[in-house]
């Protein structure tokens, strides 16, 4: 069998059309996985900006392992910290509200993913700052969560304020929720007047 492919292969015409059929199932194997999932996408998330999406558990453990290793803690102290995020109810609850009551929530998933923002709440959890503050608040989910860490620390006798400079398009499905229920926590958000440009 292998000798005839061979042959096939070999063939001018045949040999070449027969190849790239074979290449093509090679690709499909790499390509499929990916469309399959942007279908899937398509189909149950409806964001178009600042895409949420959740970790993979060992994604988790490399975040806070990273976190601990620079900060010089202690990698279980900073998984604690994972862990409290992901078992906040209130702050869920919070999240889900807020994204119900929002001009926006026809384009916002309704399934809250962290994400990288795990990370930022850890380090707050960790350092426990005085001011915290966030450059390009878009929808304002990691708005919620910087203050949702704010909020422990100060009940660990640790105060500390948030400050956000928005978007000139930013469709706050979040943000102005906590300019009422932690009005604590927030100073407030200074509206950018002009998009910067990179430069390279």
């Amino acid at each position: 069998m292998k000798t005839l492919a061979l042959t096939v292969a070999r063939t001018p015409i045949l040999g070449r059309l027969a190849l790239m059929i074979y290449r093509a199932s090679l690709a499909s194997r790499y390509m499929m996985a990916p469309v399959v999932n942007l279908f899937k996408w398509l189909v149950k998330s409806k964001e178009t900006t600042n895409l949420t999406y959740d970790l993979e558990q060992s994604n988790k453990l490399y975040l806070a392992a990273l976190i601990a290793d620079v900060m010089g803690l202690r990698f279980e102290q900073i998984c604690g910290y994972i862990q409290e995020l992901e078992e906040d109810k209130e702050l869920n609850q919070h999240l889900q509200n807020a994204i119900k009551k929002s001009d926006y929530a026809f384009m916002a998933d309704h399934n809250i993913y962290y994400g990288r923002r795990l990370g930022w709440y850890a380090i707050v959890r960790a350092l426990k700052p005085k001011v915290v503050i966030e450059t390009g608040v878009d929808k304002g989910l990691g708005a919620c969560i910087l203050a949702a860490a704010l909020k422990r620390n100060k009940a660990e006798g640790n105060e500390g304020h948030y400050m956000g400079q928005i978007l000139i398009r930013s469709r706050l499905l979040i943000v102005r929720s906590l300019q009422g229920e932690w009005n604590n926590f927030v100073w407030r958000f200074d509206r950018v007047l002009k998009t910067p440009r990179c430069s390279d």
